[in-house]
């Protein structure tokens, strides 16, 4: 019996019992209300701050947050190499925390003090009007720093600390049944963190204004902070680490895998996948937010919106996450990988057309603005669903009509490089187009094209990718 039959069957042993898988659960459900509390509080934060609203986001992204991944990438391997997993996991975490405090009880109440509104207007003096988010995003810098922290909590805690953690103790007979509960009960708490949100903001602190119940807010993400350390130290105290033989491990080489996807037909449809749903979404959210900020100018009342829309996400993904099974009982996996583009396209489409005809909102008797953000609501709310079960299994499930070794390297660069690209290409386009139109028309006219050619782009991927799939199946 060879050192990888051993380790497996040592983990299958140590997984079998339910306090193990408790703890797992609960600190993955812990992890996801936490983030679903800080993206809707940094989008918060940001769009109601000043007149360009999410404009600023796109800016952002290129020039703080991208700089941001690849720093916290690297100190991440610093911290794991000189410190092991279990201490890294409370230095990652307990840093984020502090930040959060330091930021809700000391940056965010005095604001108008700490902002650099004399250095953004002399920019604004000397650039044309269409840099406004580049200059609103060095005005409220604190706000900027604190939407980049947020993001690093979806980076470094949910995709790196413990999903690397839990694929080094779970065993590969365990994991296709146990990851799809994970998932499930990730759904579970966007949709207690939707409530729990709404709940704290727009009745527990209603008079008393959005700062305090944002503070009541980052207390709560840190007291889960707390329990997610407790809850670690339950699931790895005392656990070895398994390293795994040099020969054994895929080649990392960057340009290696690369190759790899460019020459194999099916990593290569999976990439376009991922890139196309970053980009095309990334594209939307900026105009859907702003018709958000434009109803519910308030902090309050637009963080209370963007609530019950993570719990509405949430409870589409747990019911397209139970359709899964008789989905793949009555159609094939080709086609069930259309359905996920067909409709992102179909409801983009129709978005990007209300929006520059008001006709429709007439049509309905509705306000425009009212019109435009439900309208909005309703495919978000469908994209991110549909992405969280459907789009995400379907995809897991192609990974495996490549070979292991081949799977590995790619899935490492798809999911981490791929959905970056997408991210970082759509604010790039983003900047293009704000400083090309200064007309809202024309900048809305740009951004209408471009992301309806990436959703048929995401269309003619999953069709090329449910051909592949269904001739591999086939031989």
């Amino acid at each position: 019996m060879n050192s990888s039959d051993s380790k497996q069957i040592f983990l299958h042993s140590l997984f079998s019992t339910w306090h193990r898988k408790f703890f797992v659960l609960a600190n993955f459900f812990l992890i996801i209300f936490a983030y679903h509390i800080l993206r809707d509080l940094k989008d918060t934060v940001i769009v109601t701050s000043c007149d360009t609203g999410a404009k600023i986001i796109p800016f952002i992204k290129i020039w703080i947050m991208l700089p941001s991944a690849f720093l916290g990438g690297y100190l991440f391997q610093k911290l794991y190499k000189s410190f092991g997993r279990d201490k890294t996991f409370y230095i990652v975490v307990g840093s984020l925390s502090l930040f959060y405090l330091f930021f809700a009880f000391y940056l965010f109440p005095h604001r108008d003090s700490l902002h650099l509104d004399k250095t953004a207007s002399y920019l604004e003096s000397i650039l044309p009007a269409s840099f406004s988010g580049w200059t609103n995003m060095i005005r409220f810098w604190s706000f900027s720093l604190f939407y980049a922290f947020s993001e690093m909590w979806s980076i470094l805690v949910i995709s790196v600390l413990f999903w690397t953690n839990i694929n080094e103790i779970t065993p590969s007979s365990i994991a296709k049944r146990f990851f799809p509960l994970c998932i499930m009960v990730g759904n579970v708490a966007g949709v207690a963190s939707g409530q729990i949100s709404y709940l704290i903001g727009q009745l527990l602190c209603k008079n008393k204004g959005f700062e305090h119940s944002f503070q009541i807010m980052i207390c709560v993400v840190v007291g889960v902070a707390l329990l997610m350390m407790l809850f670690h130290r339950q699931v790895f105290h005392s656990l070895p680490r398994f390293s795994v033989e040099e020969k054994n491990k895929p080649s990392s080489d960057f340009k290696e895998s690369l190759q790899n996807i460019w020459k194999k037909p099916e990593l290569l449809s999976i990439a376009a996948l991922v890139i196309s749903f970053a980009l095309t979404s990334n594209l939307f959210e900026v105009i859907w937010k702003n018709s958000i900020k434009t109803v519910h100018p308030l902090p309050s009342d637009y963080n209370g919106y963007i609530n019950q829309t993570t719990t509405l996400i949430g409870v589409f993904s747990l019911l397209f996450s139970f359709l899964i099974p008789y989905l793949f009982r009555f159609l094939t996996q080709a086609s069930i990988l259309l359905i996920t583009p067909i409709a992102l396209l179909i409801t983009s489409t129709l978005f990007f057309l209300f929006l520059q005809t008001p006709f429709f909102a007439n049509l309905f008797h509705i306000p425009y603005p009212y019109f435009i953000m439900t309208f909005g609501s309703v495919h978000y709310i469908l994209s991110l669903s549909a992405k969280y079960s459907l789009f995400d299994s379907c995809k897991e499930i192609a990974f495996l009509s490549v070979d292991a070794q081949d799977r590995a390297k790619a899935k490492s660069m798809i999911d981490t490089v791929g959905s970056r690209l997408g991210k970082s290409g759509s604010s790039l386009l983003h900047q293009m187009l704000l400083i090309l139109f200064s007309s809202p028309v024309l900048y809305t006219h740009g951004t209408s094209f471009i992301s309806i050619c990436f959703m048929v782009i995401l269309f003619m991927s999953a069709k090329k990718l449910g051909s592949l799939t269904f001739k591999a199946e086939a031989t």
